[in-house]
């Protein structure tokens, strides 16, 4: 357990400070710290923000429903005594857009509806039947006016909830082989996708809700149980994530001819339970049965941050800020994530070096697979790359991890692994120009390179044991 781990390591250092108690200490804050929910006796199954992120909700195997405010992530305040009602263990919470009405449903087959709009005093709403078995997943439309469901009857429902109190189901979509496993509605409300454990996500188009149509023939990809879908924040693209430990993305920006991307995301090492977009749409999380959540940064769909856990992770919400998110594990607890800051990817191997420009605009990593990365973070919380990385453009000449900006940010100085140094023209950091030949004189890998604070100066230092 991450939180654990970082007060045990304060201890230890506290009691005896030597360099291997400062060694643990600062690797157990290199992992972002949870605040932990001790919530369920046995599994925590789901979990779901409001809409205004003020609330959360989560499921277990318990059969109730816990409900938080989470105003402030670091103090979460219990608004009431779990939500009963259900027989049986809980597979899935879902918030209504308004924030109104909390639906969830597990293993009896039946959807449980609360008014929470007083968040202290929840009240039963209704007790929706029609399925025949469990129900894997519920969800809201966007307008408030549907609700689906999944169940392990191959069947997902859908509800007419415009009227608490008049309830009515009004179609039923069937085609998976298997139970289904996940349902959600595009952004839109235009579309609805279900995951199966046939290995498929179905699409049915919901331009007239009371005749659902499919549109196309299921998606296929997955090799094993499709166990979760999720629609990025414009719509465009769909994923889903299942037993084969992979992330599968599809273009559906015409949901009538979708078009899979070349490959999945990988990473996961045992079943992908859950997947959630950002906020923004640039990076999508994924919670599994390996004891942890995987964050993708989609530009480069490389792995930007890992968040492990004591127990597989069941399901997995972003906040409304996209730096905050909510995960709940088998291990009965719900935990709260706060990301410390925009993580940056890129390189492929080590960062030995990371230098800003002196005007704070630009950031440039450099890596030992040989590359120098480089950012605008004018807006600190939304770093935009600058261009493709740059690579030496002499071959016997790899750089070597190590780089400068001049104190007027117009040149970039960077160290090779065989001695030579060269200059980059940054005058126009969209468009990096080579400034001449290298410079000469170290004779072996340059392990750091700084210029004078008038630059007319520079020094590089390295493995011949010279400067």
């Amino acid at each position: 357990d991450v939180s654990l781990s970082m007060q045990l390591s304060l201890a230890a250092y506290r009691i005896a400070p030597t360099v291997e108690a400062r060694s643990s200490l600062l690797d157990s804050f290199v992992t972002p710290a949870a605040t932990r929910l001790h919530a369920f006796p046995s599994a925590a199954q789901s979990v779901a923000f409001s809409a205004d992120r003020r609330l959360l909700a989560a499921a277990g195997l318990d059969s109730t429903v816990r409900v938080w405010d989470v105003s402030n992530p670091q103090h979460p305040i219990p608004r009431s005594g779990p939500l009963a009602g259900a027989r049986l263990a809980l597979f899935s919470v879902a918030f209504s857009p308004d924030g109104r009405t909390v639906a969830a449903a597990g293993a009896d087959g039946r959807i449980y509806l609360w008014d929470i709009s007083n968040p202290g005093q929840p009240v039963p709403l209704a007790t929706l039947s029609g399925p025949t078995s469990t129900v894997y997943s519920v969800a809201f439309s966007p307008d408030r006016h549907l609700l689906a469901a999944g169940s392990a009857d191959k069947t997902v429902y859908l509800w007419d909830i415009t009227d608490a109190k008049q309830v009515s189901l009004i179609a039923r979509l069937t085609g998976p082989a298997e139970p289904i496993q996940a349902v959600t509605f595009s952004p839109d409300g235009r579309l609805l996708a279900a995951g199966s454990a046939d290995t498929t996500v179905r699409l049915w188009s919901l331009s007239d809700p009371r005749r659902p149509v499919p549109l196309g023939p299921p998606l296929t990809g997955p090799t094993l149980k499709v166990y979760t879908v999720a629609f990025s924040p414009d719509g465009r693209t769909l994923a889903a994530g299942s037993g084969d430990n992979s992330v599968r993305l599809w273009n559906v920006a015409d949901p009538a001819h979708p078009l899979p991307y070349p490959s999945p995301l990988t990473g996961p090492t045992s079943w992908v339970n859950a997947v959630v977009f950002s906020p923004d749409g640039r990076s999508i999380a994924a919670g599994s049965s390996d004891d942890t959540v995987t964050v993708w940064d989609l530009a480069t769909r490389h792995v930007a941050l890992k968040l492990p856990h004591p127990a597989p992770v069941t399901a997995i919400t972003y906040g409304a800020d996209g730096h905050t998110v909510a995960s709940s594990s088998t291990d009965g607890t719900v935990r709260l994530w706060t990301f410390p800051g925009p993580i940056l990817t890129g390189p492929t191997s080590g960062v030995f070096g990371v230098t800003f420009s002196p005007d704070g605009q630009t950031v440039a990593a450099a890596s030992k697979d040989g590359t120098v990365w480089r950012w605008d973070v004018t807006n600190p919380r939304q770093p935009v790359p600058l261009g493709p990385p740059l690579v030496s453009p002499s071959p016997d000449a790899p750089f070597a991890g190590t780089a400068a900006f001049s104190p007027s940010g117009h040149t970039l100085a960077i160290g090779t692994r065989t001695g030579p140094v060269q200059l980059w023209d940054t005058t126009d950091p969209s468009r990096p120009a080579l400034l001449g030949p290298p410079l000469t004189g170290p004779t072996a890998l340059v392990e750091s390179v700084a210029f004078s604070p008038d630059g007319h100066l520079l020094a590089a230092g390295g493995d011949d044991t010279a400067v």
